[in-house]
């Protein structure tokens, strides 16, 4: 009866006001999608219908509480439909994101759960190709690259980016979003760029081009223009904004480029290293911290063997300031997260004995006794996760170094209050 009870809904809402109309708005919502996977017997103009209906209703109640199970709704009908008419519900779902609304998290609910959803279904061709372009148009005409942008300038340049990074209709290769990164480029420079200090779209734009970069790992010649053209800007604009999410993009294009050479090489490791430089010895955002020394582990990791990053990274000046940076880190106040990254860190380092030497080997006591300061006396220390990258620490360190660490381990001991038990 699932049918027969969603096309009662316009007559069941008509003549309310309110708060009824409210509430049975959010009930229609939640009707429709409970009832999804029955939507398969409405015909094609009945869903038309729905779609037009539920998108007027969105319209209306902009702001209040029946928008997003309204916008779940309209993505449910919208992406249950047979592929003939993609590109009619396509742009219906388009009407309700291109909206002027005071917030976009309606907007970018409708892209991800029904335009993008739509669009994933569905192989690529020349019609596909036409929709997406469609689709990439209609967001860039509301976007000015201006140094002062207004609030919806800055929405739609977000949801810009969320369908360059999502959009991947079946088949296309190099897969879609690497092949929109470069067309959309200046809108993902702008974001890494002049509007960084804006989190959202910063994120959108990192989330993009991480998303590009990990689907096209498989297709180096497409993606290695994207690292080489982005990379530093990652590094730059993380270190300036202590951002993690440009961290976690960079990491991500050290983790699905392992034996990335040439040209993206050398630009990735650069960047590696403005991440380096700029943790200093100061302490950071936790998260931030918990990013950066992520991108060092994966950078500094010993497989495969053919990896142009690790020598370089490992011997760099800078590495002594970050050593310090994560010896920092694990304060009583830090999260499990960065301290279980820190601890990583200075394992990994441990990899790397004849380029990382000059950076740890002076500086062991003081790393170690802020080791064990930690496990005595931080809350976090206590939780599994940071206990075994602890333990992965201590056993790499004797594994390298053998007596000399163990000494340098009772020194850093003797001061510290402990039984002779403990």
């Amino acid at each position: 009866h699932a049918p027969q009870l969603i096309g009662e809904l316009p007559a069941r809402v008509h003549g309310l006001a309110g708060p009824p109309r409210t509430a049975m708005l959010m009930a229609a919502g939640d009707l429709v999608v409970a009832a999804g996977g029955r939507l398969g017997a409405l015909d094609v103009a009945a869903r038309d219908a729905l779609m037009s209906w539920l998108a007027s209703q969105i319209a209306e109640a902009a702001g209040t509480p029946a928008e997003l199970p309204l916008c779940e709704a309209l993505c449910v009908v919208g992406a249950e439909g047979p592929e003939q008419g993609a590109a009619r519900r396509v742009q219906g779902l388009m009407a309700v994101v291109l909206a002027p609304r005071g917030q976009t998290a309606a907007q970018e609910r409708v892209l991800k759960t029904g335009v993008v959803a739509v669009i994933g279904q569905l192989r690529w061709g020349q019609e596909t190709e036409a929709l997406v372009q469609g689709v990439l148009r209609s967001l860039e005409e509301k976007v000015q690259l201006v140094d002062a942008p207004s609030p919806e300038v800055l929405a739609f340049a977000r949801l810009l980016c969320v369908a360059v990074g999502d959009l991947a209709p079946m088949g296309a290769a190099p897969p879609l979003p690497v092949q929109l990164v470069g067309k959309y480029a200046a809108v993902l420079r702008h974001a890494l760029g002049v509007w960084r200090s804006y989190e959202p779209v910063l994120t959108a734009a990192c989330n993009a081009l991480a998303s590009a970069v990990a689907q096209g790992r498989r297709c180096p010649d497409a993606t290695g223009p994207v690292v080489s053209g982005v990379a530093m800007m990652l590094a730059r604009c993380a270190v300036a904004e202590q951002a993690a999410e440009c961290a976690q993009a960079l990491g991500t294009f050290v983790r699905v480029m392992p034996r990335v050479e040439g040209e993206p090489a050398r630009a990735l490791g650069e960047a590696v290293l403005v991440l380096v430089e700029g943790l200093g010895a100061d302490e950071g955002r936790p998260d931030f911290v918990a990013e950066c020394f992520q991108v060092l582990c994966l950078a500094l990791r010993k497989k495969p063997a053919a990896s142009t990053l690790a020598p370089v990274v490992a011997g760099h000046p800078s590495m002594r300031a970050a050593v310090a940076c994560a010896c920092l880190a694990l304060g009583e106040t830090t999260t499990p997260r960065a301290a279980c990254w820190s601890l990583l860190f200075l394992q990994a380092v441990f990899q790397w004995p004849q380029q990382s030497g000059p950076a740890l080997a002076p500086v062991l006591p003081e790393v170690l006794s802020a080791v064990c300061r930690f496990l005595l006396s931080a809350p976090t220390a206590a939780e599994t996760p940071v206990l075994e990258a602890a333990a992965r620490f201590l056993r790499e360190g004797y594994g390298v170094m053998g007596a000399g660490f163990l000494k340098a381990l009772e020194e850093a001991l003797q001061p510290l209050p402990l039984r002779a038990d403990e």
